[in-house]
């Protein structure tokens, strides 16, 4: 334990360092930005930002037939992204959800499932390659997390035109705009998941899936990155 310590102090010691040197620091989503700018006091004007880019090419809404009635979750099996919440609000309603991932919970979650009744499928770990084509197949994605960076899976469902539902924190709030490319639930408890979903469901939405895609495109497809990346370039220079 006290090794540990002292390993967190030298590493925290270098980045310090690091930062203070630096001309510019390139991070991948606003909460970085704040992280540098609070524990470094890295100055604001000396940061930019680069998020994830999606393969546009790949990642795109297809001519499939959609699932009915499910939601896909991709990603792993772990506290932050809260999905015992998640199944408990899946239990109040008549979707099921589709798990793809693994982590350390997952026979707790199975566990728990089972015990609310919750139509809940674990798939295990999908190959990239495979994912426009299965993501293309539902209609719903949900990332219910208690925090995020800059989440790579919701900007590929988003890429696939899919309505995404997510969280109201940071990292997927940075993305998606409640009720114009997508949804946020109002909290992480299972009630505001549940709430979330429902308005997510009802009605004809195509206009927010057909959003979500035109986002990616337009912010970060890899063709909008390189923009950016080259402006920090000459901003540097």
């Amino acid at each position: 334990m006290q090794s540990s310590r002292i390993r967190i102090n030298i590493y925290r010691s270098i980045e310090w360092i690091a930062y203070k040197a630096a001309t510019r620091a390139i991070v991948a989503s606003q909460q970085d930005q704040r992280f540098i700018i609070n524990r470094y006091g890295y100055s604001p004007r000396k940061t930019s930002i680069l998020p994830n880019y999606i393969d546009t090419d790949a990642f795109k809404p297809l001519h499939t037939k959609k699932q009915k009635n499910r939601i896909i979750f991709v990603g792993r099996l772990n506290l932050q992204k809260n999905i015992f919440n998640l199944i408990t609000a899946i239990a109040k309603t008549d979707f099921a959800l589709d798990v793809y991932g693994q982590g350390e919970l997952k026979e707790k979650l199975r566990r728990h499932a089972e015990n609310l009744g919750a139509r809940v499928n674990f798939l295990g770990v999908v190959p990239n390659s495979e994912l426009p084509q299965l993501l293309n197949t539902y209609s719903y994605y949900i990332l219910p997390s208690h925090f995020e960076g800059m989440p790579k899976t919701l900007l590929e469902a988003m890429a696939c035109g899919c309505i995404c539902i997510g969280t109201d924190v940071s990292g997927i709030n940075e993305v998606i705009e409640s009720g114009v490319n997508g949804f946020l639930a109002g909290g992480t408890d299972a009630e505001s998941l549940y709430h979330a979903i429902s308005e997510a469901v009802v009605g004809n939405h195509a206009l927010v899936a057909r959003q979500a895609a035109l986002t990616i495109q337009a912010r970060f497809s890899l063709e909008a990155i390189v923009e950016s990346d080259l402006a920090v370039y000459q901003q540097v220079a």
